[in-house]
């Protein structure tokens, strides 16, 4: 009864949604193609099923050909000769390909930390910034590992410093064989995944999609990611799990499967540079 009423008054507060009934009117008003930001995905739903016209969405679940897809999609509403190219990422090709000062100085430096944890499987561990820090499930699992597993745990960069702290000391309580999480979060993410075995997400995490890219599996323990993450399921590179027993058998599985995943093929960028150069200029 209770959760009738608490529903009931959340249907009734949606209806007199100031904001969302605001920024419609404004849409409508300037008939101009425009960017909305918001913090949330879920909001960004909400917002495409209130506005009722199509929408394009942009979010950190898309692969680059997806957001590209979006971009275009926009672009086709926009007065004038517009296109969508997918450029690709400097930064992340040059960490995929393994050169330059900077990737060696820092591979030099994980590579250290790597000898000195002195453990056969390594597991990088993404958290999330509005959740529990360290579920119980997960940190369950955590603690059920082999003791050849050593876990690189990142908080997400919202909030990183101040839940630093927090996360060292419940890993620390917990006896969990770990590098010091303030040492993790001093390297690049790329710089990272170039070096350990396994991904494991406390929910969802765009690093999914990054893993990946590195032939490096993932395991999510939050039920999103099937929506998210059709594909990367699809693939074998992604799999999802909410007990601690299975996110275990999860984490066994995809480290059986570290040297099966298929990397996407991404536009590089010099390719995207090429086609600025040769595409016909707007007139207006």
């Amino acid at each position: 009864m209770l959760l009738e009423e608490i529903a009931a008054a959340a249907r009734a507060a949606a209806r007199h949604e100031t904001k969302t009934a605001a920024l419609v009117r404004l849409l409508r008003r300037i008939g101009e193609p425009a960017v909305v930001f918001t913090e949330y995905r879920d909001t960004l739903r909400h917002l495409q099923r209130a506005l009722g016209r199509p929408a394009a969405l942009l979010h950190g679940g898309l692969t680059r050909e997806e957001r590209a897809a979006a971009i275009a999609h926009w672009a086709a509403l926009c007065r004038g000769n517009h296109q969508a190219i997918a450029g690709g990422d400097p930064w992340r090709e040059m960490w995929m390909n393994g050169t330059g000062e900077i990737v060696e100085r820092y591979d030099a430096e994980i590579i250290a930390m790597k000898n000195a944890a002195t453990a056969a499987v390594h597991i990088l561990v993404t958290l999330e910034f509005h959740e529990d820090l360290l579920p119980d499930h997960v940190l369950g699992a955590l603690r059920r590992s082999p003791p050849s597993w050593c876990y690189w745990v990142r908080p997400h960069p919202v909030n990183q410093r101040r839940r630093l702290a927090q996360a060292e000391s419940i890993l620390t309580h917990a006896r969990v064989r770990h590098v010091d999480a303030r040492r993790v979060v001093e390297m690049p993410l790329f710089g990272i995944l170039r070096h350990v075995d396994c991904h494991v997400t406390v929910n969802i995490s765009s690093v999914i999609l990054e893993a990946e890219d590195f032939g490096v599996p993932s395991v999510a323990c939050g039920p999103m990611a099937t929506e998210y993450y059709p594909e990367q399921i699809k693939r074998g590179s992604l799999k999802v799990a909410f007990e601690t027993e299975e996110i275990l058998d999860a984490i066994k599985s995809q480290l059986l499967n570290h040297t099966n995943v298929i990397r996407r093929p991404r536009p590089k960028p010099k390719d995207a540079m090429l086609r600025l150069l040769t595409l016909n200029p707007v007139r207006t």
